[in-house]
């Protein structure tokens, strides 16, 4: 994550670091496709779980 967010970047304060942060978990969960889940983001494949474990 720190690569991705926080590396290379200039932040005026706190806030602005922790925006960068949650930017990042959501455009992480909603759509990198991770190959261990099937190439699915981790969104989709909780989706998949939690429909499977509600039949």
């Amino acid at each position: 994550m720190k690569e991705q967010a926080i590396h290379g970047r200039i932040f005026k304060n706190l806030e602005d670091v922790r925006a960068a942060a949650v930017a990042f978990r959501d455009r992480y969960n909603r759509d990198w496709r991770l190959e261990k889940l099937g190439f699915k983001s981790p969104l989709q494949a909780r989706q998949e779980r939690l429909m499977k474990l509600a039949a």
